[in-house]
């Protein structure tokens, strides 16, 4: 086998496991105009000019041309910033089967563009964190403030 595809199995398997605490939570949903390798672009830019840390980018569709199929282009960006989580920690040790955060940028069968984040209130919730808590707060709103970056509009959904 080789070391790509080895890597390429490894990363699905952590975004599963992260998306796993998350799965029945709500979904944001923000629409974008752009092309979806310009929102990728802008949302990795956006992440790094906000002072986190891009971990790993997951491109599901070159993933799945190495087992020779295809779907539209999917891909997730995994970040976070110990500014924003280490309170969370603090209180429930646990939110780290939800973090970092990711978001999922992708076309759909329309050709429409979305990115696709978790709510981090349904995290904070399972985990026994205050959905008012600050760190909370920051996580919605550096989601919110990042995938409006990318998405390229100022709207949202």
């Amino acid at each position: 086998m080789k070391l790509s595809y080895i890597r390429n199995i490894g990363l699905s398997a952590l975004f599963a496991l992260l998306t796993f605490s998350s799965a029945l939570g709500a979904t944001i949903n923000v629409k974008s105009e752009l092309p979806i390798g310009d929102v990728t672009a802008r949302l990795e830019a956006a992440i790094e000019k906000a002072g986190a840390r891009v971990f790993t980018k997951v491109d599901f569709q070159q993933g799945v041309k190495s087992v020779g199929k295809d779907i539209r282009p999917t891909t997730v960006l995994i970040f976070g910033s110990p500014k924003i989580g280490a309170d969370a920690f603090a209180i429930g040790q646990t939110i780290g089967l939800y973090l970092p955060l990711r978001v999922l940028a992708y076309e759909d069968a329309s050709g429409q563009v979305w990115l696709s984040y978790p709510d981090p209130a349904d995290a904070a919730l399972e985990h026994g964190i205050p959905v008012d808590h600050p760190a909370i707060q920051a996580m919605q709103g550096a989601l919110k403030k990042l995938t409006m970056a990318a998405s390229g509009n100022s709207k949202g959904n």
